[in-house]
């Protein structure tokens, strides 16, 4: 019982990973960013490559955050700056953009 509660649990956890891998490789999107209307590009108005998402914008501020706890709050706290950018969005280089316009 409880190794199929674990297979389970994890089999959840792969496909949840491989639904956000497969949203952002086709849309560019999270599936929570797709209902929330908005969407991650690079500066530009590129769209961002998936290794600079997983690394740039999740695994390095995660890692810092680590070492230091205030980086977090210092990262979720620069959303209210003039640019409303994430100290995240600025190692990554991307941007958050309103898509509701969009068909």
């Amino acid at each position: 019982v409880v190794l199929f509660g674990m297979l389970g649990l994890f089999g959840g956890f792969a496909v949840g990973i491989a639904a956000q891998v497969f949203m952002q490789v086709r849309f560019g999107q999270s599936v929570a960013k797709r209902l929330f209307k908005i969407k991650v590009v690079r500066v530009d108005g590129s769209p961002v490559e998936l290794w600079r998402i997983i690394l740039l914008r999740n695994v390095v501020i995660h890692v810092v955050s680590q070492l230091c706890g205030l980086v977090s709050i210092i990262d979720g706290a620069m959303i209210f700056g003039d640019e409303q950018r994430c100290l995240h969005d600025l190692i990554a280089e991307t941007i958050v953009i309103d898509v509701s316009g969009e068909q």
